[in-house]
Formats: structure tokens, sequence, C-alpha cells
């Protein structure tokens, strides 16, 4: 998905099958979670959802579009259970804070 035009899906393909791994930062809080084509963006400091999509296609990894090419983003793959359980807590969160 395009961040910037959200209408905007990609399909990648890779030729030589690598990625470049995202530079360390510190000050990086965004945590991905995907389970069964889904996606949530969790504020890692505040426990907040940010943004989630259900692709309804098998997600292997999630890769930023850099100038230099494709970087790997970190991501957790989890089951349903626990992908669930975050998405409860994301909105109790959010519920108190807003």
């Amino acid at each position: 998905m395009d961040s910037k035009s959200p209408d905007r899906e990609w399909n990648v393909s890779f030729t030589d099958y690598s990625s470049h791994l995202l530079p360390y930062d510190g000050g990086y809080s965004l945590q991905h979670f995907i389970n069964d084509g889904k996606v949530i963006t969790v504020d890692g400091l505040t426990g907040r959802i940010l943004w989630k999509k259900d692709f309804q296609s098998i997600i292997v990894n999630l890769y930023l579009l850099k100038t230099g090419g494709l970087q790997l983003l970190p991501s957790h793959s989890v089951g349903r259970k626990v992908f669930d359980a975050i998405i409860e807590v994301g909105f109790f969160i959010m519920n108190l804070l807003f």
C-alpha cells in the first residue's frame, strides 16, 4: 500500500531475492504485527493502534520504499488470538486517552 496514495497497492517481485535491512533507529517506536493478510501498526510508546488494514492476501514481510531500494521493516508475525488481543488492548488504550 502506498502511504501517500491509499488507493494504490503494490505487488513486488524480487529479481535478486534480497533487500536491505532498515538501519537501527532507537527513535523508531512503531511495532508492526501481521496475521492472515492483516496488518496493524502500534505506537510502541503509547500502545495506540495507528493503522490497520486487511489486505485479504498472504503477507510475508513489510518493506519501506526508499531511494536506494526496498528496506525490510521490523515486523512480528503472530497468531490470531494474539493479533486480536493487540487490537482489543489498543482500542482500550485509545478509549482511555480520548
